[in-house]
């Protein structure tokens, strides 16, 4: 139910009616910035700025500040920066420049004195810079000395200084909204400090004796020089300033800032509310009012705890209600304020409390549930279109249901979810899709957590299948949702399998053949090979195992009789050194036949050789071995020696076997040597033995007379002959010294092969006789010297 709520009083109304008293604020110099607030409804001020008068010389006065009276707009609470303009000092011969802008005085000498410019006087808005400056009053120049007045501030132009006639280019000049006026041309033999005037200072002035006056601080200043009087500063209006009345050497004094407040306004009149008064709580609402004249933004407040969606500032609103009643109100406004505010009091019903339930809030896919609601009178239900209390819902995927409970007009909702598990993709696997009778097979589901099979099976366990079946697995996963699948296991009989062989018995030696029946192929143990001959080495049973087309194995098994197992061993193969082998076949009884044509059950060789035998027993079987037998010769060895007679106190004797490599044995023997002292007085015999690669030996031997030779003739070789030289290329001299009668020479190498000879009748002493070896090699030879029964050997070195 809509209400309209005007709220009219002739008291708001004569109140907001009367228009504000305006009040004038005059600003005077304090030397720092200084602020006016712009006050409320007030949308223009009108002011009068003046710049300050410039300092008087010693019989000069300074020229006059500037007046600039004009209309500005401004908004309500504004805040202006107000400079005030210092005046010039009074006859100083040196001084800086003055407050906001008044040029000041550098003279030469202390000859004479001069005034400062006077500040410019300005309003400015933020920022508050030289640029922001909104009214500028020119302030006026320095008076210079004997008579020289500075010029007027004020007026877009400057005045320029008055100077006497003697000067008629020294005085100052008067700055201009765009450019700054000079100085004055130095009239003196003196440094000049003249300045020209910058943007918003004026010039220094300077000169000799008495310098002229600063330029005026307006927009631009002016500057002064020897006698002369400093030009005026200029004044200027920003562009936004109206009703702008200029007045040239105006102010005699410090500036001045005076400020009125122009147009006034009046806030605009209480609005009435469109809208109901009750509400449900969180439920939302739109409230309006006319629009009233004069205003341009609405301010709305609601309850605490209630929400402004929209249409804040505007005619009308859209909210959204917290759980606390209160008032909602406007108020209209406009730059002079804000009307008083319009109240509609709302009262906030609380929405119903409503819970829900689930009998299972978790079901698998396919199942259902039962949904309760409480809390309220009337209960929907979404999605679904359900009403009541209590439903039953059988959603197939996770669902969230939200039910709406009503009491007394205000409503509520809430939601559950029902979770849907889907079932499980249960499998089911075996190991092997077809086994054979007998044989084991193992079941397993997947997809699940827990597998229930059918028909007794176990899970993952292997049994004998005993038929062909289909098996059915129940697969239940974590959320005890249940599937189910299914797997045949086909049950395959064993082939008929049979065992041949092509005898029953062989004789050793002989070959067999056993071929496998029944089935598609077939292995046999002890490494026989299906219907490939092999030779048996003993009575044996065999057992073939068969494998038809579906992979069922069975076995079959068949002996094979070994006859007259024979067995034929001539021993290990002989080798000896000289004599005769015997070979014995053994197996008496049986037929021979070796391979030197022999029938006879043992044989004797005496060469080497290979020999074979081959021997049948009474049964037809036979066997045979081989024996190589080797003989060898034993080595030819003969032994000589250097002497067959010496004398016990004679020197060694030499001896030499062949083939050399043998041993010496016997009395006094020590290597290739015969100690005629140590074997004795008498006839000794020396033993050389040899054993050649085969391992066989040969002996020689050689008998040396020992004589006791008490007489000096007995040692006429030992101490009569000499060799020289030696070692020698080949050819070489034989001495010898003493009688000696017939000499016989024998020279052997080292394997006793002779290579010279020679004798020689009735030799005395100081025979020489050259014998040459120039057809032998490089090598050790043997001298053998024989003369009245004595013998001699002396080693012979040839090196060519």
């Amino acid at each position: 139910m809509k209400k309209i709520y005007r709220l009219v009083s002739l008291l708001l109304v004569s109140i907001f009616s009367l228009s504000i008293t305006a009040q004038t604020v005059t600003f005077n110099f304090t030397g720092s910035v200084q602020t006016y607030t712009v006050p409320p409804s007030v949308t223009t001020i009108n002011v009068t700025v003046l710049g300050a008068k410039g300092g008087t010389g010693p019989s000069a006065m300074g020229g006059l500040g500037g007046s600039v009276q004009a209309t500005i707009p401004v908004t309500p609470g504004e805040i202006l920066n107000i400079y005030v303009g210092q005046v010039g000092i009074n006859n100083v011969l040196s001084s800086p420049p003055v407050y906001n802008g008044g040029g000041g005085v550098y003279s030469y000498s202390s000859g004479g004195t001069a005034g400062t410019g006077g500040g410019a006087s300005d309003i400015r808005r933020t920022p508050y810079a030289n640029n922001d400056r909104l009214v500028v009053a020119g302030g006026g120049g320095g008076g210079g000395y004997s008579n020289t007045i500075g010029g007027h501030g004020g007026g877009l132009i400057g005045q320029d200084g008055v100077t006497i006639s003697n000067w008629p280019n020294a005085n100052g000049k008067g700055g201009t909204q765009s450019v700054g006026g000079a100085g004055g041309i130095a009239c003196c033999s003196c440094p000049s400090y003249t300045t020209s005037g910058t943007f918003a200072q004026g010039g220094n002035g300077s000169g000799d004796g008495a310098g002229g006056g600063g330029g005026g601080g307006g927009y631009y200043g002016g500057g002064g020089a020897c006698f002369s009087g400093g030009g005026g500063g200029s004044s200027y209006t920003n562009q936004t300033v109206t009703a702008v009345v200029h007045a040239q050497g105006f102010q005699n004094g410090a500036g001045q800032v005076v400020i009125t407040p122009g147009q006034n306004c009046t806030p605009p009149a209480p609005a009435s509310i469109t809208g109901s008064s009750s509400f449900c709580q969180t439920s939302s609402a739109n409230f309006s009012i006319n629009p009233v004249v004069g205003a341009t933004s609405y301010t709305w407040s609601v309850p605490v705890g209630s929400t402004i969606n929209s249409g804040q500032g505007t005619t009308s609103i859209n909210v959204t209600f917290g759980n606390v009643s209160g008032n909602i109100s406007v108020t209209a406004n406009n730059s002079c304020g804000s009307s008083l505010p319009t109240i509609l009091a709302v009262i906030i019903n609380p929405n119903p409390t409503v819970i829900a339930t689930a009998g299972s809030p978790t079901i698998c896919n396919g199942s259902s549930t039962t949904i309760i609601a409480s809390g309220a009178s009337t209960y929907a239900w979404m999605p679904g279109n359900l009403t009541g209390s209590s439903v039953t819902v059988a959603p197939t995927t996770t669902t969230s249901y939200t039910v709406t409970g009503t009491s007394a007009g205000c409503f509520n909702t809430t939601t559950i979810t029902i979770t849907v598990n889907p079932l499980p993709n249960v499998t089911a696997t075996s190991s092997s899709a077809a086994v054979c009778i007998g044989a084991s097979v193992t079941l397993t589901g997947g997809g699940a957590s827990t597998y229930t099979w059918d028909n007794n099976v176990l899970n993952a366990i292997p049994f004998v299948p005993t038929a062909t079946t289909t098996y059915m697995v129940t697969g239940t996963d974590a959320n005890g949702c249940v599937n189910t699948a299914m797997t045949t296991v086909t049950v395959n009989p064993l082939p008929v399998v049979t065992a041949t062989s092509s005898a029953a018995s062989v004789c050793t030696g002989g070959s067999v053949t056993l071929t496998g029946g029944g089935a598609s192929t077939y292995t046999w143990d002890n490494n026989v090979i299906d219907a490939v001959s092999f030779v048996p080495t003993a009575t044996t049973t065999y057992m073939v195992t068969g494998t038809d087309v579906n992979g069922c194995v069975n076995t079959a098994t068949t002996t094979v009789t070994l006859s007259g197992l024979l067995i034929i061993s001539l021993g290990p193969d002989i080798i000896q050194c000289g004599g005769t082998a015997l070979l014995d076949a053994g197996n008496m009884g049986s037929t021979y036949l070796w391979s030197n044509a022999s029938t006879t059950q043992t044989i004797t060789v005496s060469a080497s050789g290979t020999y074979i035998v081959v021997v049948t027993d009474v049964n037809g079987c036979n066997g045979s071995d081989t024996a190589v037998v080797t003989i060898n010769s034993n080595p030819s060895v003969s032994a000589a020696a250097s002497s067959s007679v010496v004398c016990v106190d004679d020197a060694d004797v030499s001896m030499i076997g062949t083939p050399i490599g043998g041993v010496w044995s016997g009395p006094g023997v020590n290597g290739l040597l015969l100690n005629p002292t140590a074997a004795g007085v008498g006839l000794q015999s020396a033993v050389y033995s040899y054993t050649d690669i085969n391992g066989c030996e040969g002996m020689d031997s050689v008998s040396i007379q020992v004589n006791a030779c008490v007489g000096l003739a007995e040692n006429i070789l030992a101490n009569g002959v000499s060799v020289y030289p030696n070692p020698n290329n080949g050819s070489f001299i034989l001495s010898v010294s003493a009688n000696v009668g017939d000499l016989t020479i024998k020279i052997t190498d080292m394997q006793g092969r002779v290579v010279y000879a020679s004798v020689d009748k009735n030799v005395s002493a100081g025979f020489i006789k050259q014998i040459s070896l120039d057809t032998q090699s490089s090598g050790m030879y043997l001298m053998h010297i024989l003369a009245n029964g004595e013998q001699q050997t002396k080693k012979i070195s040839v090196q060519k």
